[in-house]
């Protein structure tokens, strides 16, 4: 679970409760660098500006540390990827399409118990801890691919119907949020970390209460309900609106805009 209780300060948080990989002896390594590094090496002081992925990511570690508030600029991944338009092909089947890492902090499992539940044709693209447990879940409608890159990926999420990202952990930005929309397929995620700030509900994709295997449910269905119009309304809102993650010259601009700020400070 997403946990905070060391935002304070007070790392011994770390020993009590056995956080890194459970073991008293790295945990209690991790939590003497931790108070180290605050009270004797402050890494803000030594950096001039910082670059946050997201509002999000802005806010959270300002949050932690003043300084950053006023050092922070925030910059979104820049999306590399070409444009393209959903549906180009003929796609013989419509499938949902997961990508990424297959982990629990993603939400997977959560998505998995609501395929099966509701039937759904699911692809699955990636590797991780959990392609070890896929045998509970293979069915005739849930499909593991293993690792996919470059134009097979590309056609996969291109020809989905919707992708789903059902993260139960902070996502600091999002890739896989913004890269099906470049290429014309809405998302559905989970309202955790920067991801609300990617969909706007109903318009671009639709939103789901994190780790709510009942709200994911009810949102697929929603899904199965769009006539053909209000879908590629939806498919040409994601285009839209992913457009400013993959302007070239946009973002070069405003990166040399920070590192022109990072100059003016060091030369203080």
């Amino acid at each position: 679970k997403v946990c905070e209780r060391c935002k304070t300060g007070n790392y011994f948080h770390c020993v009590v409760n056995k956080c890194h990989n459970a073991s008293l002896l790295s945990s209690t390594m991790l939590t003497v660098d931790m108070y180290f590094r605050r009270y004797f090496i402050p890494v803000t002081k030594y950096i001039q500006q910082f670059i946050f992925v997201s509002e999000f990511t802005y806010s959270k570690h300002s949050s932690y540390d003043s300084i950053l508030k006023k050092k922070g600029n925030v910059l979104p991944n820049f999306v590399n990827i070409e444009s393209g338009v959903q549906g180009e092909d003929s796609v013989s089947e419509k499938y949902y399409l997961y990508y990424g890492r297959l982990s629990r902090e993603k939400g997977l499992e959560t998505l998995l118990d609501v395929a099966k539940q509701l039937n759904i044709n699911l692809k699955i693209a990636g590797t991780g801890p959990l392609l070890k447990k896929k045998e509970e879940y293979l069915s005739s409608t849930i499909e593991f691919l293993g690792f996919k890159s470059g134009g097979e990926l590309k056609k996969l999420i291109q020809d989905a119907y919707f992708v789903i990202v059902p993260s139960e952990w902070y996502e600091t930005f999002g890739l896989t949020v913004i890269e099906p929309q470049v290429l014309g397929t809405p998302v559905i995620g989970a309202k955790i970390g920067a991801i609300p700030g990617l969909i706007e509900d109903g318009k671009n994709g639709f939103l789901f209460e994190s780790g709510n295997v009942n709200a994911l449910c009810a949102v697929i269905n929603k899904t199965k309900d769009l006539s053909e119009e209000m879908y590629s309304e939806m498919c040409c809102s994601a285009k839209k609106y992913s457009k400013p993650y993959s302007d070239t010259s946009s973002y070069y601009s405003k990166l040399m805009g920070i590192y022109q700020k990072a100059i003016v400070e060091l030369e203080k």
